[in-house]
């Protein structure tokens, strides 16, 4: 990419409050739901269409090809020309990402939605293992992936030069490394074979990350309810773990999960929604958190609940008391003793929640097969459980 300012996202508009982002996310997820349960003899434009919108978004808009995360104007600085990767927005892409991979066999959608996650993974791991609660704000010639033209020709060969010009574009000033088509496209465009390519791609971001490691001057902003956006990373990271295993993210996903649990306020149902909803996404990796759970979801019972929720409380709410509904019907376990009373005043007030299916399977010799059978088409209103 020039040195010109990064794009805004044209999925879920960075300027947006927290409520619109999520609502723009839901938007798209029926979008694809819709797509992944169309018939093969359907019309195949509506797909090609939206695939290409998700093609055009990710090649054309600013994505720290080195460490992850799409970077965007920061719009709560007073400055221009300040930027920053919001917590918030880069989850609800990376979500979106993984979905269009489920949906379109893409291995560059999931690629994008991985380095999201593992982005703020090591966040985490460099905070020492503490919540997130800030996100840096850097100028533009600060930015991590940002490098001078005298940076890159003294660090990489001319080889290197070649195929990273070939990628994101370098002018005499230098360049933002965020990849504008990818790496097989990029080494046909300069007559280099795809499996050197794919050497000297990883040679280049080495020496890169090596270089990016000094030190860059950014400030620090507040993350804008860090209680729930941490709930949410565990969700998008969920996700991501659903189809491709990784034990050291869903070591730091059960981290998160206990720090939130500890630090919660135990007067605020809010945070017990939010925590709950993180939870219940969660035991689908890890069943065994269900005792956990079990407590959380008794001592939320005990609490006074305005009804009067806004749609993201709400639907988490409606994931909440799905699953207790089900794991009671199914008889998983003994039967959570809660008033379920206020749930059947929560869906009279709310009969046009579109039901989730939750599934509960039990060990056995086909049970990989039946996984692969279910998680085969992208739905977000699917649940399933190995238990």
């Amino acid at each position: 990419m020039k040195t010109s300012k990064p794009q805004v996202s044209e999925l879920i508009s960075s300027t947006g409050n927290h409520l619109e982002q999520w609502r723009k996310k839901n938007d798209w997820f029926c979008i694809l739901h819709n797509i992944s349960e169309e018939a093969i003899s359907s019309s195949i434009e509506k797909k090609d269409k939206t695939q290409k919108l998700f093609n055009d978004f990710i090649y054309q808009q600013c994505f720290d090809s080195l460490n992850g995360g799409l970077i965007t104007i920061n719009n709560n600085s007073k400055s221009e020309n300040k930027y920053c990767k919001s917590l918030q927005l880069n989850l609800y892409i990376s979500e979106l990402l993984v979905a269009a991979d489920q949906v379109f066999y893409q291995g560059d959608f999931y690629h994008l939605g991985k380095n999201i996650i593992q982005f703020y993974i090591r966040e985490f791991e460099l905070k020492s293992s503490s919540l997130l609660k800030y996100h840096k704000v850097y100028n533009l010639n600060n930015l991590p992936c940002f490098y001078t033209e005298k940076q890159l020709t003294s660090t990489l060969t001319n080889e290197e030069n070649e195929l990273l010009r070939a990628l994101v574009g370098v002018e005499n000033n230098g360049c933002i490394v965020s990849y504008k088509q990818n790496l097989r496209d990029a080494s046909e465009s300069i007559g280099m074979h795809y499996k050197q390519a794919q050497i000297l791609e990883y040679s280049i971001q080495q020496k890169l990350n090596a270089m990016e490691s000094m030190s860059k001057n950014f400030s620090i902003e507040s993350i804008e309810n860090y209680y729930l956006v941490n709930c949410e990373l565990i969700v998008s990271a969920t996700k991501l773990l659903l189809n491709h295993n990784n034990d050291s993210v869903l070591i730091c996903i059960r981290k998160i999960f206990d720090q939130l649990v500890e630090v919660k306020d135990k007067n605020s149902s809010e945070q017990y929604i939010d925590l709950l909803y993180a939870g219940i996404n969660l035991l689908q990796l890890d069943f065994s958190l269900l005792n956990n759970i079990r407590k959380l979801i008794i001592d939320f019972s005990k609490m006074d609940l305005d009804l009067s929720l806004h749609e993201q409380n709400e639907s988490h709410l409606h994931m909440i008391y799905s699953f207790i509904h089900s794991i009671n019907y199914e008889q998983i376990i003994d039967y959570f003793e809660i008033d379920m009373k206020l749930s059947e005043s929560f869906y009279k007030k709310r009969p046009h929640l579109a039901p989730l299916k939750i599934i509960f399977l039990k060990r056995s010799y086909n049970l990989d097969k039946n996984l692969t059978k279910l998680k085969s088409k992208f739905n977000p209103l699917q649940l399933i459980y190995v238990v």
